[in-house]
């Protein structure tokens, strides 16, 4: 089976490819939906499992477009997250067509058989629309991605201010060792010198 992976954190895709291959799955990689839409364009795929919380098109909106194209509709999608975790999300999930809904973290056995079994499976769930509610609910979870990803953003720009100062303190600590290694030299050239004028005292006492 040939199975299209998505997700924007990189650790996550390389978890849930060895998972596929030890599998024995082939796996195809997207980094978003984006990436993911113009994936299936270039290859036949079984199945697609995809992340929800992503830049430039997220899990949901990926899950509603395949599943409003003919040529994709059909194929299983799972949507497994760690950021969507309530019982309303699984919900809006499958009225956009979802066919498993799976929350990390999950142990790679059950993760590998319950992809198997929604690969077996013969009836594939179809975007229902969305409801007055599902629209109220839509605008709450715009609202909450927009939150994530400004918290995903704040949290990235503080690791990279930290990896800086990690950069400023190293660079510093190299310098001290410089100036260490140059005045440890300096000394025992001293001492090879002092050394030199004692022996040749000794000669000529």
């Amino acid at each position: 089976m040939r199975v299209l992976a998505v997700d924007d954190n990189q650790e996550n895709l390389y978890l849930l490819g060895s998972i596929l291959k030890g599998g024995g799955h082939e796996v195809v990689t997207a980094g978003n939906g984006v990436e993911a839409l113009a994936a299936l364009e270039l290859g036949k795929v079984d199945l697609i499992i995809s992340d929800i919380l992503m830049p430039k098109m997220d899990g949901f909106q990926f899950c509603l477009k395949c599943k409003s194209d003919p040529r994709f509709k059909a194929l299983p999608f799972i949507l497994c997250t760690s950021s969507y975790t309530e019982a309303k999300d699984e919900t809006f999930a499958a009225s956009l067509g979802a066919d498993k809904f799976l929350v990390r973290p999950i142990e790679p056995a059950e993760m590998l058989r319950l992809i198997n079994e929604v690969a077996k499976t013969k009836v594939r769930s179809v975007a229902k629309g969305l409801s007055e509610n599902d629209v109220e609910y839509l605008k709450g979870y715009n609202e909450r991605l927009l939150g994530k990803l400004e918290q995903k953003m704040t949290e990235q720009d503080a690791d990279i201010k930290r990896r800086k100062q990690l950069e400023v303190d190293m660079k510093k600590r190299l310098e001290e060792l410089e100036i260490f290694y140059k005045a440890a030299i300096n000394r025992e050239d001293k001492i090879l010198e002092l050394k030199k004028k004692i022996e040749e005292m000794e000669k000529h006492g």
